[in-house]
């Protein structure tokens, strides 16, 4: 299997300067900004693995296993019919629903055809929610008459039935197998890729263990770049900042566990900035780190490029009607608030 490399963020914090950096590097493929999150989201493979192996029994088994299958459904679709590609086809060569489902397949042990109420409320394509309020509809006319009679009717309209028990292990082996092919579906030359958001930032180890070889980058950012970009630039309501305290109590809270967590082999722990003002020490330890030659690196700074960075740094300084805020930050994140090495004096409110 490759080398795979990954970058991880807490939304915002510059993850996409190691895809960049590394596409500078000829052995390297990197996919760029595009997340390959189907590892770590809701109904992904982390979430399939709770439900197996520590949340099981009979029901949430078929629920767990159903709900991968529809996510997997979902995130393989084209997202502009005829117009726009869908990136995981694309990616993985067509191929990924296809090894998903088999991927599926190889964790069910049992599966037939059955009833029970969860049927009732799951989340369905438009036209099969249509079907099946249709075949509802008549079922339920048909208990009634039946009641009317004097049968009782027991259960509802049957669809298929799945039940795992895996053993950790068991998990373990197939998960691996499943993103070995996934991989080699890529028809990659480069022997390292780089894919972002492969992981999450947390609760690292778990995911760790679905890999042969795995290194994960994680980047944060000065907390008042990142108040300022999710309060004026993103403005998509991912990380609160309608009210400082709550933007800081937020903060604090996704980073609760993380100093219990050092850096080892697997794992690198980076500052946005320092990629930027110490370009050539992180630099040294991002190669270091991931076993890089340097004659490898042709391209350098042409795809990520610290001057121009730069330009990403510092925003609050031209946001000066909210101030206050700022200085709330620097008081309860004082930690976290990067040493700038000088001041930038630039007053343009565009980030690159």
């Amino acid at each position: 299997m490759k080398k795979i490399i990954t970058c991880a963020g807490f939304h915002g914090t510059g993850s996409s300067v190691i895809s960049d950096l590394l596409k500078e590097y000829k052995n390297v493929k990197s996919f760029g900004e595009f997340e390959f999150r189907f590892l770590q989201d809701p109904h992904g493979v982390g979430s399939l693995e709770d439900t197996i192996l520590r949340n099981n029994c009979r029901l949430n088994s078929d629920r767990g296993i159903y709900d991968f299958l529809r996510f997997i459904k979902k995130i393989s679709r084209k997202k502009i019919p005829f117009i726009k590609k869908n990136e995981y086809e694309l990616f993985f060569k067509n191929k990924f629903e296809k090894i998903s489902r088999e991927y599926v397949n190889d964790l069910i042990d049992l599966k037939w055809k059955g009833w029970w109420h969860d049927f009732i409320f799951r989340d369905r394509d438009l036209l099969d929610t249509i079907i099946y309020r249709i075949k509802r509809f008549i079922f339920l006319i048909y208990k009634g008459i039946n009641l009317i009679l004097g049968k009782k009717i027991e259960g509802g309209i049957t669809e298929t039935f799945y039940y795992s028990n895996k053993t950790k292990e068991e998990f373990i082996k197939i998960t691996k197998n499943y993103l070995n092919k996934l991989f080699t579906a890529m028809e990659v030359e480069e022997e390292i890729l780089c894919l972002d958001q492969l992981v999450p930032v947390v609760n690292l180890e778990k995911y760790l263990n679905y890999f042969e070889n795995l290194k994960v980058i994680v980047l944060d950012r000065d907390p008042r770049d990142l108040y300022i970009m999710n309060k004026f630039i993103y403005k998509d309501g991912v990380v609160p900042v309608e009210n400082v305290e709550i933007f800081i109590q937020h903060f604090l809270l996704l980073r609760k566990d993380l100093k219990k967590n050092k850096d080892n082999e697997e794992i690198l722990r980076l500052n946005f900035e320092d990629c930027i003002y110490n370009y050539d020490k992180t630099l040294k330890k991002i190669v270091e780190f991931l076993n890089l030659n340097e004659e490898d690196h042709k391209d350098i700074k042409k795809f990520f490029n610290p001057e121009i960075s730069k330009n990403n740094t510092q925003l609050y300084l031209r946001y000066p009607h909210i101030k206050k805020d700022i200085i709330e930050i620097e008081k309860q994140l004082k930690e976290y608030c990067y040493n700038f090495p000088y001041e930038i004096k630039s007053k343009k409110n565009k980030v690159f």
